[in-house]
């Protein structure tokens, strides 16, 4: 038998009152809602007030809640469950399995919480369970309805008087499932979009919120996320703007200054090449599938000159090319996207920081009419971290999607790295690496989380890693510690390390990790 008849009774039972949107929810009748439109709506109390609902009411009743990551629901939904359920009587609740990351009630009901893409495995574990009830939060973050789909075929528990309900929440996004099935203005069945804004939830805000928000947010950001607005978030997100490029595609006054190429090896076997002339930007060679003979063929018809500087990716195969070009004596510029920003409060890492800066570049550029390079920068999308910082999708994340930006990439390189203060690139934190050659350094390589493999496969030869136990960060350190550079037990050895300056030399042989070599 259910604890609660009503919606009322919960309500007086948390000593709590739903907003009007909120109580709007029970009453609609559609199958697969969609919740929010802006941030500070109440979605994660929904969410958690709606499961608890569906458990307390109906006997043996199974909801399910799920994110994108199982710890990002850890810190957010699941957290608005337990305050909740601490203001239920004790004996309600007569489990907590947090190794199947469910609570039990006393009628038989449960409430799961799930990671959607956590793994494969995620879903997996989820066919055999049928929910009366499923509520997914920042449905924005899912890229495609492959979750939802599977999700809808979760929902199928039959109970009397119970109506199955799928929520969705999200704040105004580009998702083009989303708007397609919820936003568009083309009706559909068992389909409704209940908008609901900070100024509807009032009640549970601090004081002054709404006037703070607009003082402080930038008034794109303030419309999409206090407003609600799905048209500004169809641009919010694109870094670069299309009448930016387009003018850019039809400038004519061409400047001059300084040579420079940019190199991209890009994930999908594709290498660019960019070539910047004063202000003007050109793509003179793109490969596919080419051997490194083929490449260098290129590389020799293209660039006569060898101290033109060439700026290039040196994390992953760019590293190897790199090495290539240096044995060639050409005037290679390294440079690592991956690493920390020089301005670090307002970008995540330096590929975002270059980004950024080739946008601001843009009203002085002339770019090819390439329509493939147009396509990539009107698809890059820039977001904000946890911690507030300016970030671009990885190149992981595209290739998830069957993307890569190999040429925007390589003009990312050449206009952000020309002109530029060499060190800026052969530093990684503060960890150097040196090729050797009969103890002699040759080289100055970027450290990469994949230096041992270059060593191994003989594209580079002894190795000789330097850092100051002084100034090296601690991701720096737990790095160095994972590639055998620093034994286990450097949290004991740690006055050592102060008081010198390692360097390790590594050999070329297939075992690195035997023969690693450490003096001080």
């Amino acid at each position: 038998m259910g604890i609660i008849k009503n919606i009322q009774g919960l309500e007086k039972l948390l000593k709590i009152r739903l907003t009007d949107k909120q109580r709007k929810v029970f009453l609609k009748k559609e199958r697969y809602l969609l919740w929010g439109g802006s941030s500070a709506a109440g979605k994660s109390f929904l969410l958690s007030f709606i499961s608890l609902y569906y458990a307390l009411k109906f006997e043996g009743s199974v909801s399910l809640i799920g994110r994108k990551f199982q710890s990002s629901l850890a810190k957010t939904t699941q957290i608005s469950f337990e305050n909740l359920v601490k203001k239920l009587p004790k004996d309600y609740v007569i489990r907590h399995d947090k190794t199947f990351g469910y609570f039990e009630f006393k009628n038989n009901s449960r409430v799961y919480f799930v990671g959607l893409s956590d793994s494969h495995e995620s879903l997996e574990k989820l066919r055999g369970i049928e929910a009366i009830f499923i509520g997914v939060d920042e449905a924005q973050d899912f890229d495609s309805n492959k979750e939802f789909l599977f999700l809808t075929t979760r929902l199928r528990q039959k109970i009397e008087g119970a109506s199955p309900k799928l929520l969705l929440t999200t704040n105004p996004n580009r998702q083009k499932w989303i708007i397609d099935k919820w936003i568009s203005g083309r009706k559909k069945k068992d389909f409704a979009f209940v908008r609901a804004l900070p100024k509807d939830n009032k009640q549970n805000l601090p004081r002054n919120y709404l006037r703070d928000q607009k003082r402080v947010l930038p008034e794109l950001q303030y419309k999409i996320l206090i407003l609600g607005s799905w048209e500004d978030a169809q641009v919010e997100d694109c870094l670069f703007k299309k009448e930016e490029i387009e003018e850019a595609r039809k400038r004519e006054d061409f400047k001059k200054g300084r040579t420079a190429y940019g190199i991209d090896t890009g994930l999908r076997n594709i290498t660019a090449i960019s070539k910047k002339s004063g202000n003007k930007i050109t793509l003179p060679i793109v490969l596919r599938d080419s051997s490194i003979d083929e490449f260098m063929e290129k590389i020799e018809e293209e660039i006569k000159d060898k101290n033109i500087p060439i700026y290039i990716d040196a994390i992953g195969e760019g590293a190897g090319v790199a090495v290539v070009l240096e044995r060639e004596k050409y005037n290679v510029k390294r440079v690592v996207q991956n690493e920390r920003a020089l301005d670090d409060s307002k970008y995540f890492n330096k590929r975002a920081e270059n980004y950024d800066r080739l946008n601001l570049m843009l009203n002085e550029l002339i770019l090819p009419n390439d329509q493939e390079l147009i396509n990539q920068m009107l698809n890059c999308k820039k977001d904000v971290s946890r911690e507030g910082k300016i970030k671009i999708e990885s190149k992981a994340e595209l290739h998830n999607k069957k993307q890569s930006p190999d040429k925007l990439d390589a003009v990312v390189l050449v206009c952000v790295g020309e002109g530029r203060e060499e060190e800026e690139f052969f530093e990684v934190g503060t960890v150097k690496a040196y090729e050797l050659d009969n103890g002699k350094r040759i080289n100055l390589i970027n450290y990469q989380s994949n230096i041992h493999r270059m060593v191994n496969q003989k594209r580079i030869g002894r190795l000789e890693v330097v850092y100051d136990p002084e100034k090296i960060s601690e991701n720096d350190l737990q790095r160095l510690k994972y590639q055998g550079f620093i034994r286990q037990n450097w949290r004991e050895r740690r006055a050592e390390f102060f008081e010198y300056i390692r360097k390790y030399e590594m050999t070329g042989k297939t075992d690195w990790r035997e023969n690693l070599k450490f003096k001080f």
